[in-house]
């Protein structure tokens, strides 16, 4: 059996010699456009960021744009109707990754409470990716806005049911000419503990 080891290991040894040596005396040979020998061109990596995810954009932007009521002021209801326009035209404007995906297309997958306040995570469905929520991030194509998110126990008659939820304001025009919100619930499935 030790006759075997060595032959074995002196055969590994002869092989690996022989590689070293190949390779050293041998370059690496291709055939070119016509089929001639020649060296291997050694091309130099270029990274071409068109339709790739920048990993240094942030996922949520820091300003908050606001409507407040001085902005659509002493205009007539024409001119009200087309700022309000240009305003939430402006609110619709994707700035994050998140502002693409249409609400309907999102869910809610969790809740955290960070010690400060309550993080949630949301994805599109189907898809793996999440994005990380927090009260003010901008959501979906419609200029959304994340403006609560809730954990909580509530006792029902049969037993505690977890509520967890987001409220999202979405900016719509009034029939007045300014901009009004709606709000627009996403829940995850609440966990009833029977006691």
């Amino acid at each position: 059996m030790k006759y075997y080891k060595k032959v074995g290991i002196l055969s590994l040894f002869l092989l690996v010699l022989f590689l070293v040596s190949y390779a050293e005396s041998e370059p690496l040979k291709w055939k070119g456009p016509r089929g001639k020998l020649g060296k291997m061109p050694i091309r130099e990596y270029v990274y071409e960021p068109k339709g790739k995810i920048d990993p240094f954009f942030p996922f949520i932007l820091k300003k908050e744009e606001g409507v407040s009521e001085e902005m659509l002021a002493g205009l007539t209801p024409t001119e009200k109707i087309k700022k309000a326009l240009n305003i939430l035209k402006e609110m619709k404007k994707a700035k994050t990754e998140l502002q693409t995906i249409p609400l309907s297309k999102l869910e809610l997958s969790s809740i955290l409470n960070n010690g400060k306040q309550y993080i949630a995570m949301v994805r599109e469905k189907g898809k793996d990716k999440g994005y990380i929520i927090k009260k003010g991030t901008p959501i979906g194509t419609r200029g959304g806005v994340v403006e609560d998110i809730i954990s909580i126990e509530k006792e029902t008659e049969l037993g505690k049911q977890l509520i967890r939820k987001i409220i999202i304001k979405v900016p719509y025009i009034g029939s007045e000419g300014d901009i009004k919100f709606k709000r627009v619930e996403m829940s995850m499935p609440g966990t009833t503990v029977y006691q």
